[in-house]
Parts: structure tokens; C-alpha cells; sequence
């Protein structure tokens, strides 16, 4: 096994076997992806009562439901009988649960209501006690997380200042957000933590491992010169904002004017700056659930009117150097159903896996699997230098901002150091290490 314990622990250096050791993976499910909140669906997926779909929880398959009550389930896809898989299928609705070996129902709560051949059960198999396995659920802005853990942290401390700008990004709609299609799905050959620190936190590599569709001017920010802002807010999550320099009333690039007439009035004054005038909005909340917002072009031709789109990505872990990686497009409820398709056609013709940039990505994180896996090879470091010497600061433009905000041409490499930082931390036998 080779030790997570850092040579220097500033994390300016991570060594490379540690990120695909199959041992650190198995930590991994048990001490991140076992006591984290972890994204499973958005409440628009499942918006009447016995809607359900299956996802992932580290390697765990769950049952995320609509219960009767109206609240969300999310259950162990695994009778508690002898473990037959319930749902087969992605999507549906229910009434109830029905195993298809033995004949065991559970109500969309996940309490046992009916045991076939009842009388060949003794008298104290107490159906209360033999319900399936269900995870702390908590919604939020529309997102609904789970954690197995009974003594981990509270969702909002968990979540902590990265609130903050959740809100600011997802409240700005009055009438909310919803999923538009299917979330797409594919399997990459990298570890999940290339895929989150390159999507989630990585903007240095745009012009080069991009440079074609860069060149076409995908990107709706023409000849302006953005500044990045980078914000760790603790807990190994973080964002940047890459914002077109201030110029009179905020801009909402790409959103339909009905809806820009709304933004202006949701949030504090921070909330709105930070909101306001992005070409690029992109973060992740610890450990893998990655989001984008951003505005491009979606034909190429710079005369064209930019459009918005926001994206949220999840790297979900499969093997030390597999994973399979999950898009959702969300768009503003109240937009018109042309602008909808507008949004979802963009991300699908960019950030698709047959997209203008994502087939890039997936062969560049291939490639830094495939060479770091040998003997030599991951004796070696990755290095996380960049933004080193920037200083962070609380206040910009006016406005006090909750964590620690670095300003730069760039977004830098501070995210990848603080999620390295809090990895590092969940698993075991590295405390002393340092």
C-alpha cells in the first residue's frame, strides 16, 4: 500500500501512487464515500409520489423516492431478506416494493408491509425491525444528498460557507431549477479524482488541451479579458467565478432578459456581485459532485446570441482507475421551452461525451492513468503550485465574501490542494504522516 501521508503538507505535492492505489481506494468507499453527504438526484426527477430512480452511493446501488408523505427516501436497492436487487429498472413509480424471489413488499418509506407465507415465519420476526436500509437524507436548492453516517456532521455544517454561493447561483430563480432529459452517462479509464480536479477546478489546461474549440469561439465572452475568483470555502469544497469586467448594471450573459429581470432582486448585494457578469461559474462540493454554469455560443459563429447553460457533473468512483461519470443539465422552470432546448443542446454539444471538450478530458485523464501506474512512475508527485504566492482575501469589489478568495488572471491551483487537504484527512493512518 502506498502511504497518503505528504511529504510537505501544504499539498503542493501529492504522490502520484497514492491516487490509483487499489488499497486507498477501498478506504476510500469506506471513509469519504461512507461518511460524506453525497449528491443522488435532483428533486425535479422525482416530483410525484412513488417516483423513484437508482443511483449510486459510492458502491452501494440506493433507491431515491418520492415517499407517500411527500418526502425523500433514499434506501439500499437490496431486499432485507436475502438481498435481491428490488428496482431493475432506472426510473418508474411505485406504490410500493415488491422482491420478485420471495415476495417481500416495502412501502415507499421502506417499511416492511407484507411478508409472503407469513405462517412459515416465527411469531417474533417483527416486520418493524426487517425494513430496508435507508440513509439521512437532506434537500437542498433542489439537490438531494445522503449520508450512511449517524455521527458525521449536520448537512448545513458539512456544507458550511460553500452555501453561500449555492445560493447565490441556483436561488437566483424564483420558480426554481429542473433537470431537462436524462442525465447522461459514460465510463471513463481515470481515477474519480482527475475527473474532479480537472472539471471541477482546473481552467489552466482551456487553451491548450482545448485550444480548437477555444479558437472557434465556443466561449461567448469575445474579446473581453475576465478575472477569476477563486473561493475555498473549507471542507475540501470550493468555486470560481470568471467575471467580465463591471461595466454599469450586472450582467446575466446568456439568460433570457424576461428571466435577468428577476435576478437583481434575490440575495444579499455579495450574492448578486458574485452571480452577476460570469462567462464561467464552475466548483465542487466534497468529494465528487461538480458543477458548471457558463455561456457560450452554441453554433461557433461570434455574431450568434450567447446562451447560458448549467451543468452538474458526478465523477462516481468504479474501480482505482475507473469511473463513471453522470451529467444532469438543470434550466430555470419558468424559461420558455425553446430556450430550454437551446441550454440543453449547448452543454450536450460541448460538454457531452461526444462533445467539443469532454472527449479532450477523457483522453487526457486516460493517459495520466495509464502512465502513472508503474513502479517508477508513481514514486513520482503531482504538482499543485499554481497561485502558490497569491495572497486570498475576504473582501472584494466591496463585498465581503465568506471563505478564502484568490484573484487572479487564472483560476489557480489552491482548489486542488484544499480538496487533497480534506481527502487526506477522511482517510486513515495519515494524521502522523505529515
Amino acid at each position: 500500500m502506498t502511504t497518503t501521508g505528504q511529504r510537505r503538507n501544504d499539498f503542493r505535492r501529492l504522490r502520484r501512487g497514492t491516487v490509483f492505489d487499489p488499497q486507498v481506494f477501498d478506504d476510500e468507499l469506506r471513509y469519504v464515500f461512507g461518511e460524506s453527504w453525497l449528491f443522488v438526484a435532483h428533486e425535479s426527477e422525482i416530483p410525484e409520489t412513488g417516483d423513484y430512480v437508482v443511483r449510486k452511493m459510492g458502491d452501494d446501488e440506493v433507491i431515491v423516492c418520492r415517499s407517500k408523505g411527500g418526502d425523500v427516501r433514499v434506501m439500499l436497492n437490496s431486499c432485507a431478506h436475502r438481498g435481491t436487487q428490488l428496482c431493475r429498472t432506472d426510473r418508474g413509480s411505485a406504490t410500493n416494493f415488491r422482491c420478485m424471489y420471495h415476495g417481500w413488499v416495502y412501502d415507499t418509506d421502506g417499511n416492511l408491509r407484507g411478508i409472503r407465507n407469513r405462517r412459515l415465519f416465527p411469531p417474533e420476526v417483527d416486520p418493524s425491525r426487517h425494513g430496508l436500509t435507508t440513509a439521512t437524507v437532506a434537500s437542498y436548492q433542489g439537490l438531494i444528498f445522503a449520508t450512511w453516517s449517524t455521527e458525521g456532521l449536520e448537512f448545513s455544517e458539512w456544507l458550511g460557507d460553500m452555501a453561500f454561493y449555492l445560493d447565490a447561483l441556483l436561488d437566483k430563480c424564483g420558480d426554481g431549477w429542473e433537470v431537462v432529459g436524462e442525465p447522461l452517462r459514460w465510463r471513463t479509464k481515470c481515477n474519480w479524482k482527475l475527473s474532479v480536479e480537472n472539471f471541477g477546478f482546473d481552467s489552466l489546461h482551456l487553451d491548450t488541451l482545448h485550444a480548437n474549440p477555444i479558437k472557434l469561439g465556443v466561449f461567448g465572452a469575445g474579446d473581453a479579458k475576465p478575472t477569476a475568483y477563486t473561493v475555498t470555502t473549507g471542507g475540501g469544497h470550493g468555486v470560481t467565478a470568471t467575471k467580465l469586467p463591471a461595466d454599469g448594471d450586472p450582467r446575466y450573459p446568456g439568460y433570457p432578459s424576461e428571466l435577468v429581470a428577476e435576478f437583481g432582486g434575490r440575495g444579499s448585494a455579495a450574492q448578486r456581485w458574485f452571480a452577476a457578469d460570469n462567462v464561467v461559474c464552475k466548483g465542487n462540493v466534497f468529494p465528487n459532485l461538480s458543477f458548471i454554469e457558463l455561456v457560450h455560443d452554441t453554433t461557433g459563429d461570434p455574431e450568434a446570441p450567447p446562451v447560458a447553460a448549467f451543468m452538474l457533473r458526478l465523477a462516481q468512483p468504479v474501480g482505482p482507475t475507473a469511473t463513471d461519470i453522470w451529467m444532469w443539465i438543470l434550466v430555470p422552470r419558468a424559461a420558455e421551452s425553446r430556450w430550454k432546448r437551446w441550454s440543453q443542446e449547448s452543454l450536450v454539444r460541448t460538454l457531452g461525451v461526444s462533445g467539443t471538450f469532454e472527449p479532450d478530458d477523457l483522453a487526457n485523464a486516460a493517459s495520466v492513468s495509464s502512465v502513472n501506474t508503474g513502479t517508477r512512475a508513481s514514486q513520482g508527485d503531482f504538482l499543485f503550485f499554481g497561485g502558490a504566492h497569491v495572497e486570498p482575501q475576504s473582501e472584494v469589489a466591496g463585498h465581503q465574501l465568506p471563505g478564502r478568495v484568490h484573484v487572479a488572471p487564472l483560476n489557480t491551483e489552491v482548489l486542488q490542494r484544499e480538496f487533497f487537504r480534506e481527502w487526506t484527512d477522511r482517510l486513515p493512518g495519515t494524521a502522523g504522516d505529515r
